[in-house]
């Protein structure tokens, strides 16, 4: 990709009417050639992870007594930063016992020896996180990372699931570390903080739903959905995006 785009990025987002970024940081790099550069981040529809949450608490019978489950979500590609926390999550697993399930990556899945694999469908992801109890976002720190804006982050936390991620790839704004899940620098952590979060299923619940709580307030599509509308009127009008700011 970076051989394909070279330096067009910067003559592109020069010549655009306004530029949406994801993040602050990818806001702050695209302000060096577009002074019309709004923040806009990524979005969900809370809507259907309550109804998937719903459908789960319709089944829970059966789950009964079941080892909580640990998810992660994401292509085949990002499954190896999950290889990299496999350690991590093995030592998690062998303190207090709980499953993993892999969602589209199933080559990261094979890694780690017991996960649960299931395929990536947009009609059937809702009920594989809003069926498990806590959601995983390990990414390296990097520059790369920064540029990521915590889509995942924000699945588990539509989902009703405490996260536990790393402080990078949009995750140290959208988790409140403590109240909706916690953010994990060292291996250590995260091995303490999964272990503290299979332990304390009232901890679970009580993050899980502020999380949820706290999706619907400030990441909801509902919320931003008129935004994005003003923004294409105002370029559809051929006026400047002045007063925009959020």
């Amino acid at each position: 990709m970076r051989r394909l785009l070279g330096g067009k990025i910067p003559e592109a987002l020069a010549r655009a009417t306004v530029v949406l970024a994801g993040n602050e940081y990818l806001a702050a790099y695209a302000s060096r050639w577009n002074d019309r550069t709004l923040f806009f981040p990524t979005v969900v529809d809370p809507a259907k992870y309550e109804a998937a949450r719903r459908a789960v608490r319709d089944a829970a019978g059966a789950r009964a007594g079941a080892a909580p489950i640990v998810v992660w979500i994401g292509t085949p590609e990002a499954g190896r930063f999950l290889e990299e926390c496999g350690g991590a999550i093995r030592e998690a697993a062998r303190r207090s016992r709980f499953a993993l399930r892999v969602v589209g990556a199933p080559a990261a899945a094979r890694s780690i020896p017991g996960a649960e694999v299931v395929p990536w469908s947009e009609d059937t992801e809702a009920g594989a996180l809003a069926s498990a109890d806590i959601g995983v976002m390990p990414l390296p720190m990097n520059e790369w990372a920064k540029g990521k804006c915590g889509l995942k982050v924000l699945q588990y936390m539509a989902g009703a699931l405490p996260v536990v991620a790393s402080p990078t790839g949009g995750a140290e704004r959208i988790v409140a570390h403590g109240e909706t899940g916690f953010l994990a620098r060292t291996r250590e952590d995260w091995i303490e903080r999964l272990v503290e979060l299979v332990e304390r299923p009232e901890l679970r619940r009580a993050m899980g739903e502020r999380a949820a709580s706290r999706v619907r307030e400030a990441w909801s599509l509902e919320r931003w959905a008129p935004r994005m509308a003003e923004v294409l009127s105002r370029c559809i009008r051929g006026e400047g995006m002045e007063g925009l700011e959020w």
